[in-house]
């Protein structure tokens, strides 16, 4: 029987990844701010190709770092794998929720902005309820996007966990680790 992976050894290693992720998320943030200043097409367009980018490079990153988590550990079960992950994508999204709620918090701008186009686009379909609803909305929106962020950010990366722990272990640690469950 394999040695377990300390709780701690799997922190050590998110910690590691979760950091390296909100990072990625985080220039993705500071370079959509910088683009929004231009308002132009062009810069609507490379905001878009940066946020498929972003995406994509973080499921690399959160997969990399799977792997490396498998060969730092070679005793690593599927479970620790997953776990370590899982503690990832949470740290990241803890990092980032409290970045982006810094940032519009210092920003306002950014968020009177959003809540002007919403205005103008549905204000005629709105009633005087819903308005205040959007005015509330406005007001308090770094915090909900702190929370929103946290949310997304954690789920989306323990899926993205949950898919890619099987993969990068092999066939001998996913059937110890079926035989620890039967125990």
């Amino acid at each position: 029987m394999n040695a377990k992976v300390s709780f701690k050894e799997k922190w050590h290693a998110a910690g590691i990844a979760g950091l390296v992720l909100a990072s990625i998320s985080i220039a993705y943030l500071l370079a959509e701010y910088g683009l929004s200043q231009f308002k132009s097409g062009w810069a609507t367009a490379v905001t878009l190709v940066l946020q498929v980018v972003k995406i994509v490079a973080c499921i690399k990153v959160l997969h990399l770092f799977l792997k490396k988590f498998k060969t730092d550990y070679p005793n690593a079960l599927v479970r620790d794998v997953r776990q370590s992950g899982t503690l990832a994508a949470f740290l990241s999204a803890a990092v980032f929720a409290g970045v982006s709620m810094v940032f519009y918090t210092y920003h306002p701008e950014i968020t009177t902005q959003v809540f002007e186009v919403a205005k103008r686009v549905y204000g005629k379909l709105l009633d005087d309820n819903s308005r205040t609803a959007i005015e509330d909305i406005e007001a308090n929106f770094p915090r909900l996007i702190f929370g929103y962020t946290l949310v997304y950010c954690f789920v989306i990366g323990w899926i993205l966990s949950a898919i890619m722990a099987p993969s990068v272990c092999s066939n001998a640690a996913m059937e110890e680790d079926d035989e620890e469950e039967e125990e």
